[in-house]
């Protein structure tokens, strides 16, 4: 009867020493994207021309600068977020 448990109880031993001894191995692999900004953010904000004939003039100037200046800072915001990864 001894020899019967005992066969009955190695099998399991065995399995289980077996599953023991294997090592699971963590591979990492890296891999490079390369995301191309889009050419509608590279291109020149365009500088508006001013042309002053008088003091007022200078106000719609400024305004007209300072509106390609957000846009400037726009595309570079833009340019920023596909930097983060969206």
């Amino acid at each position: 009867m001894r020899k019967f448990a005992l066969g009955l109880i190695l099998p399991f031993l065995l399995m289980f020493a077996a599953c023991s001894a294997e090592r699971q191995r963590v591979v990492t692999r890296t891999e490079v994207v390369r995301v191309s900004v889009p050419a509608h953010l590279t291109e020149p904000t365009p500088v508006p021309e001013c042309l002053i004939e008088v003091n007022g003039d200078f106000v719609s100037c400024v305004r007209a600068l300072r509106e390609a200046l957000g846009l400037a800072n726009a595309d570079k915001a833009a340019i920023r977020e596909l930097g983060r990864g969206e």
